[in-house]
């Protein structure tokens, strides 16, 4: 199936994203991780990507989006692995990865 480029980087994290979401299921963590990652990636200012996005208007969403997805996907992601930790770690160990 043909899929049309993102309509700049953003977009494109966004897809790849999604596409990990149904090939993988909507709880993989790596999938989330991974997200996480190439927001991380993408340098704060839109204006720098590689692809940009073409109005002001569109900058200052795509900055905002990057923000709270980024940080919203790592709270996700630290949520989860709290949650296994303390199912899985006896009582008074420490967490290590957290």
């Amino acid at each position: 199936m043909y899929d049309p480029p993102g309509d700049d980087d953003l977009d494109e994290v966004c897809k790849s994203h999604d596409l990990g979401y149904d090939t993988n299921g909507r709880d993989n963590l790596d999938v989330d991780r991974k997200l996480v990652k190439e927001l991380e990636d993408l340098d704060p200012d839109p204006r720098k990507w590689s692809k940009p996005p073409e109005t002001e208007e569109d900058i200052a969403y795509a900055s905002a989006y990057r923000t709270s997805a980024m940080w919203g996907f790592s709270l996700k992601v630290k949520k989860a692995e709290l949650e296994k930790w303390l199912k899985e770690s006896p009582p008074g160990s420490p967490p290590t990865t957290l």
